[in-house]
């Protein structure tokens, strides 16, 4: 890796170095090209107010000693809009591993977009795929200082992107102090909005990356960090504080592998993510990874995701892999809910936490809600397997809901999947589901849930539960339909449910029932069989067991793969199992013709079919919905050849993957083989595709031009005024663009794609 070694630094000047003249290149809306000796200089360059995009290159000659490079390096405002031209700083071609770094001890930042808008920082040389290995990296090599910074976001930045880099910072030192690695900072009037920090890798300092606001009054808005790995931290790996809103963290790698982390102190928590907003807007925690497998015997407590924030917080299809560490006290999956900060929607729905162990008397906790007064918990289609050994562990949780008398919550908690494992050698507890919400005013709902406790061992004194409700019975009830089991271990101690303190094994359900009536009237005792300890999907004869069988719930309709319900009777637990398909094909082909593409297919026998949902990808892994053709079969029966046929016309530019999802007339489904056509010639801008649609929180849309092209991307409401704008540097060909709508209203919209240099526009609809 080159480094670039700086000879003399005093925060806020300049370098005193030798001159580098032709180090950095300038280019002005893809023309004219001027050398300089510096980053700083050659941004300085820059018009106000720019009619044109600019492009700063840094060649393999800059190393940062020019006496014009101040630092930290100032990208400051130049009077753009959203919507507007755009100033991007790149490695050039071919200049690989690249390292920008403060020489010496400094406090601050190594590169500061202070005030700058529509700037893309992008890590890779000449902007085209590379490896991380290749990227542009920022290095602070300093350890010790909180307010230290590789790139730092400050003074009213929007509309900024930050991509493709190696941020690399010092370990925290042993007070726990260190750098935010990037940090979306403080704003002076209107926050650092709708800013991207995506596809970096992340490493070391105190936090990875950071959004932080001024003080609960000025907030940041929409920043979006996705598809990062972060790693090696000292105390958070992404953490959006008090002062920012509608954020979305998805698709983040967060993960510490056998690292020892520095820091010492009376309590040490490490977290990969954590958010906390005080204000009443929205955030998106979603799809992504966390493995905290450290190796410091000064940690005594982790966290995989930390939710505490006011507003609609929705943590989605995230897997908690590995939290662990050797003498940990108090080890949390997902927590959620604050009761001091404010009222809070908590949808926690489609994730996987496993993995959570310790050596010492750990607290052990899968998912753990204390919500604010007013607020409500929606639980739905998780799995949690807490199968380690955790033998000296004081108590093990699944899911557990607490609160205290003096705050009145709602709680939704259906079709989830809990286990519950390990070998107890102390006195500890454990249990599947426990309630302990003793408010009389609180309304819990609690139904479809499989909760299995293989935990075996410790004393007869204790307690293996499926589920324990310990909560004040005064509340609103609605809890039926789940399915507990306890199975015995060594000392007898096992027990698939607990009611007012009374416990009650596998074979003593009718005592259960009449102490819990009206609620639990359809629950019962019995066990599962699943995959495997960590894979709770269903296997063997679980598939079929008609006493997993629950009740419809208004809303779910589909289970923790995405895999849909059956209607009136869906299978307890987050999966639904997948129904044999009652087609048979023959085969699922394609060809290319001239401006679209044909999809052919033939069924040999159908049985109950609705017919077929045609879906296609760009990249073969995520698919959209484009057609749907029903079956030919009569009441979607045949025993015959059957042939169907169905067009593209708007097929991706590079390849086009298609699928088939073949759809039952009870809901259930099954998908074909996929099926690889490849491009045509690219003649006009596009918009390909857009999914979904009707869009959620985010909108994702494929743009096909002929040559690379700047485009302005406006999102029109129903009167025709454009609510939302952005800009974007497109390649030729396909490009995917996603966009934040988790903040606009529901209702009609559409998106206004315009070629800046060719005036060419293109249009579509969406709805929200």
């Amino acid at each position: 890796m080159k480094k670039i070694y700086l000879s003399i630094l005093a925060l806020g000047y300049g370098i005193l170095g030798n001159a580098q003249t032709n180090s950095v290149t300038l280019i002005a809306g893809g023309g004219p090209t001027t050398n300089y000796a510096s980053i700083t200089a050659a941004y300085a360059a820059i018009p106000a107010s720019p009619t044109a995009n600019y492009l700063i290159e840094i060649k393999a000659a800059y190393n940062g000693t020019d006496a014009s490079e101040v630092y930290p390096i100032q990208l400051t405002s130049k009077g753009l809009l959203p919507g507007g031209p755009i100033i991007t700083l790149r490695p050039a071609a071919g200049n690989n591993n690249k390292v920008i770094q403060r020489p010496v001890a400094a406090s601050g930042a190594v590169l500061q977009i202070n005030g700058g808008d529509n700037i893309i920082i992008d890590g890779r040389p000449g902007g085209i795929a590379s490896t991380a290995t290749n990227y542009l990296t920022f290095s602070d090599a300093f350890v010790g200082d909180n307010n230290n910074r590789n790139i730092e976001l400050l003074n009213d930045a929007n509309n900024n992107t930050i991509q493709y880099i190696n941020a690399t910072a010092a370990d925290a030192n042993a007070a726990g102090a260190g750098s935010r690695n990037i940090l979306v900072g403080s704003g002076i009037l209107t926050g650092n909005n709708n800013n991207i920090i995506q596809n970096c890798v992340v490493t070391g300092g105190a936090r990875g990356i950071q959004d932080f606001g001024l003080s609960n009054i000025v907030m940041n808005t929409g920043t979006i960090i996705k598809n990062n790995t972060v790693q090696n931290f000292g105390a958070i790996g992404i953490f959006a504080g008090s002062s920012q809103t509608n954020i979305t963290i998805q698709g983040n790698t967060v993960s510490a592998v056998n690292y020892n982390v520095l820091v010492t102190g009376t309590t040490v928590t490490v977290v990969g993510i954590q958010q906390q907003s005080l204000a009443a807007g929205s955030s998106n925690i979603l799809n992504n990874t966390i493995s905290l497998a450290i190796t410091s015997s000064t940690v005594t407590s982790i966290i995989g995701i930390s939710d505490g924030g006011v507003g609609t917080e929705n943590i989605t299809g995230n897997t908690i892999a590995t939290l662990t560490a050797p003498s940990v006290l108090a080890i949390t999956g997902i927590s959620a809910g604050n009761a001091s900060n404010g009222v809070a929607t908590i949808n926690v729905s489609s994730n996987k936490v496993m993995g959570l162990s310790s050596l010492a008397g750990a607290d052990i906790r899968g998912m753990s809600f204390f919500p604010y007064l007013g607020s409500t918990v929606n639980v739905n289609n998780n799995f949690v397997s807490l199968t380690q050994a955790n033998a000296t562990a004081t108590n093990i949780f699944g899911i557990l809901f607490g609160n205290t008398t003096a705050t009145a919550y709602t709680s939704n908690t259906y079709f989830n999947t809990v286990r519950i494992g390990g070998a107890n050698t102390g006195t500890g507890n454990s249990y599947g589901i426990l309630r302990n919400d003793n408010n009389a005013t609180s309304i819990y709902n609690q139904k479809n849930n499989l909760v299995i406790n293989d935990r075996t061992g410790g004393t007869p004194s204790i307690g293996n539960f499926g589920f324990y409700n310990n909560g004040n019975n005064a509340a609103t009830l609605a809890i039926d339909y789940n399915t507990y089991y306890g199975t015995a271990g060594t000392a007898g101690n096992a027990y698939a449910g607990s009611w007012a303190s009374t416990k009650y094994d596998n074979t003593a359900l009718a005592s259960y029932k009449a102490a819990a009536a009206p609620q639990e009237a359809n629950s019962n005792f019995v066990t599962a069989s699943f995959v495997s300890a960590t894979d709770l999907h269903l296997t063997g004869l679980s598939l079929t067991d008609v006493l997993l069988k629950g009740i419809a719930i208004a809303g779910i309709t589909t289970d923790i793969d995405g895999e849909t319900r059956i209607g009136g009777t869906p299978t307890k637990g987050a999966d639904e199992p997948t129904v044999s398909v009652p087609v048979t094909f023959l085969h699922f082909t394609g060809e290319a013709k001239k401006d679209y593409n044909v999809l052919l297919w033939s069924t040999l026998t159908e049985n109950s079919n609705a017919g077929f949902e045609l879906q296609k990808s760009v990249d073969g892994i995520d698919f959209s919905r484009f057609a749907f053709v029903p079956s030919q079969a009569v009441n979607g029966n045949s025993s015959t050849l059957l042939n169907y046929t169905s067009n593209d016309l708007k097929p991706f530019t590079a390849n086009s993957y298609y699928r088939l999802k073949q759809v039952n007339k009870d809901g259930s489904s099954s998908y074909s083989n996929i099926v690889v056509i490849k491009g045509r010639a690219v003649t006009k801008m596009e918009i390909a595709n857009l999914y979904p649609n009707p869009v959620t929180n985010q909108c994702n849309l494929v743009v096909t031009v002929a040559t690379k092209a700047a485009v302005a991307v406006t999102v029109l409401d129903a009167s025709g005024k454009a609510i939302m704008q952005y800009a974007y540097a497109l390649a030729a060909g396909d490009n995917i663009l996603s966009i934040n709508t988790a903040t606009i209203a529901a209702g009609s919209y559409i998106l206004h794609i315009k070629n800046k240099a060719t005036g060419e526009v293109a249009t579509m609809k969406f709805i929200k």
